[in-house]
């Protein structure tokens, strides 16, 4: 290692210390605002821009009726859109090599939900403009499934690891490590259904602030994007930067 090397250490060091929005932290602020956002998107749109399940279920059983082909067509442009979304992040996280890929996608977040708004109001009748909440759905998952290593936003698998769990565990048991995991998978579980419940309590107020309905993806946008950005801000950063205001200068000594 020569020296140019070894004085850039300690600074990448610090740079991939712990973030404001940790590791372990942010699948649970995912998965409930996933399940308030899910309850909103369903009531606009009467089918979800984040599981692809449920729309492929629809979609075929519209095919084999015959009937609904607009529908079919508009879920099928939304699974495309969504792994769409979905390759884009994880290309754009390997050739950052997880280094701000979360940040730089984070406007394009924002955008997508606002301009989803703008299109929502300008063509009230039309359901198209979910294709682009299904991209950005398809970034946040993958943003969850690469940085986090964990699914937020649907729960099946979740279920399927808990039941599986507990077939261990009445046989063999379970080690400190697979109960610490399917305790992961309880607190999501838990967090998702809490965002769907009090956001389905939120859609039934009647509240005067049009303002919110008027722009309730956006909202929901610069959500994502807060969530983002801050997973990629180094938590040691404002520390930093105070002690370097507050350490004397070499002309004052």
């Amino acid at each position: 290692m020569d020296k140019k090397e070894a004085a850039g250490a300690p600074a990448i060091q610090d740079v991939q210390g712990p973030m404001c929005v940790s590791k372990g932290t942010l699948p649970f602020c995912l998965a409930f605002v996933a399940g308030w956002y899910d309850v909103v998107c369903f009531q606009q749109y009467k089918c979800y821009a984040n599981m692809m399940t449920g729309n492929t279920l629809n979609m075929c059983m519209n095919v084999g009726n015959g009937k609904n082909l607009n529908d079919v067509a508009l879920i099928a442009a939304a699974i495309l859109h969504f792994t769409g979304g979905f390759t884009f992040f994880k290309f754009l996280n390997l050739k950052m090599k997880s280094r701000g890929s979360c940040a730089v996608v984070a406007p394009l977040i924002f955008g997508l939900f606002a301009l989803a708004d703008v299109c929502r109001r300008k063509y009230p009748k039309s359901r198209w403009h979910m294709l682009l909440l299904a991209i950005a759905g398809g970034i946040i998952n993958s943003v969850s499934a690469e940085r986090a290593n964990l699914v937020s936003n649907m729960m099946t698998g979740h279920y399927q690891k808990l039941s599986s769990d507990c077939a261990e565990w009445l046989t063999k048991g379970l080690s400190k490590e697979q109960r610490a995991s399917a305790m992961v998978s309880v607190r999501l579980v838990a967090t998702f259904c809490s965002g769907i419940s009090l956001g389905m309590a939120a859609w039934n107020i009647k509240h005067p602030y049009t303002v919110l309905s008027r722009r309730r993806f956006a909202i929901f946008g610069a959500i994502y994007a807060i969530l983002l950005v801050l997973h990629d801000l180094p938590a040691n950063l404002f520390q930093r930067r105070q002690r370097r205001v507050s350490a004397p200068s070499k002309d004052a000594e």
